[in-house]
């Protein structure tokens, strides 16, 4: 084994020891492969961009969502509930308890989060008591960056995972001037009909994005897009085997090291970003820390 290969398993094994002692430290359940570390990493990553991170955010309401609460389409403790949820985001709460369950499973895909990017939110009364029982039939579907939440449309819980897919919530995304929020950029100038897949049925979508990676082309209201943030063939959000590449391209700058690798920890800044930290001892015994984690860019070739 050569020394690259060398740190490189060493790191891989140290990031998956530390990601396991997360998840037994909250609870979650995981089978790790011993031998294949880098696909715990990418699980891990995927898990990550199913959870909500806790900062403060403005909200913006759809303009179909504010119309149905003017048309008084929405009942007064459906508002009301809306109104509690923008308040906890504003302040910053922690929303993660009103996520599916399946989204603590670092292995399960969520088709929604990883293809159009939307979070969809079990609606309570009470933001202080979350159980199954306290949830109503209601959801909210939303997009969630660091700085705003758009709340999309208040929807029924739906019976099956295709069922999310609807037109519907698409065309109120891209009535919003949103679709870029949701990793679709515009085909400037595009002819309709030309080139794009015309988006006539949601059961054909979802059956699209089941099968793999979809970077695709899509025609909705004569207007052409393209998804920059798709799922992977290992059914990941592309984010996360971005993370890994990003992971492995800093260790590679490593490797020519002459200090002594000492481990790896999970940590975060004073923004609360995560960060992975290798740490790396000289012959003086000074210790030189670094994140691992942070894109610090591409040379010609990488």
């Amino acid at each position: 084994m050569d020394a690259k290969t060398g740190l490189a398993r060493k790191i891989h094994e140290d990031i998956q020891s530390e990601i396991m002692k997360y998840y037994n430290r909250v609870g979650i359940t995981y089978r790790a492969d011993e031998n294949a570390p880098e696909k715990t990493i990418i699980d891990f990553f995927s898990y990550l961009y199913k959870r909500i991170p806790v900062l403060k955010r403005r909200v913006e309401y759809s303009n179909e969502l504010q119309a149905k609460i003017a048309k008084g389409e929405l009942s007064e403790k459906e508002i009301e509930v809306l109104k509690k949820y923008k308040n906890a985001f504003e302040k910053g709460m922690d929303m993660n308890a009103f996520l599916s369950n399946q989204t603590s499973a670092p292995g399960k895909v969520d088709f929604l989060r990883y293809t159009w990017h939307l979070y969809h939110l079990h609606l309570n009364e009470n933001l202080n008591v979350n159980n199954k029982n306290n949830r109503s039939n209601k959801q909210l579907l939303c997009i969630i960056n660091d700085d705003c939440t758009y709340f999309v449309d208040m929807i029924s819980h739906p019976e099956k995972a295709e069922n999310y897919f609807k037109l519907i919530y698409l065309k109120i995304i891209q009535r919003n001037n949103w679709m870029e929020h949701i990793g679709y950029l515009e085909i400037p100038g595009m002819v309709p009909g030309s080139q794009a897949f015309k988006v006539t049925s949601e059961e054909d979508i979802f059956e699209l994005y089941s099968k793999g990676p979809i970077n695709i082309f899509l025609e909705i209201e004569n207007k052409g897009y393209i998804s920059w943030d798709s799922i992977t063939s290992t059914r990941n959000p592309q984010r996360s085997a971005e993370q890994m590449r990003i992971i492995n391209r800093n260790i590679r700058k490593l490797n020519n090291r002459a200090d002594d690798y000492k481990g790896f920890t999970f940590e975060t800044d004073k923004a609360g970003l995560l960060m992975g930290m290798v740490e790396f001892e000289n012959s003086k015994q000074e210790a030189l820390r670094i994140d691992i984690l942070k894109d610090i860019g591409r040379h010609p070739g990488e």
